[in-house]
């Protein structure tokens, strides 16, 4: 179970407005990707899991 949340620390969700946010499953905090383009939102949403996981 705990291997499943590293892969899956965060959740890629886009709202109303068109941006895209990230939203870490462990502690709710939600941040801004600053784009509506939803493959840079998903490049920048594996660098963040990436970084996570190395740390």
């Amino acid at each position: 179970m705990r291997k499943n949340v590293a892969e899956n620390r965060y959740r890629l969700y886009q709202r109303a407005n068109g941006v895209f946010y990230a939203e870490c499953v462990v502690s709710r905090k939600q941040q801004s990707l600053g784009t509506k383009d939803v493959d840079i939102a998903k490049s920048i949403l594996g660098e963040m899991s990436e970084a996570k996981s190395a740390s």
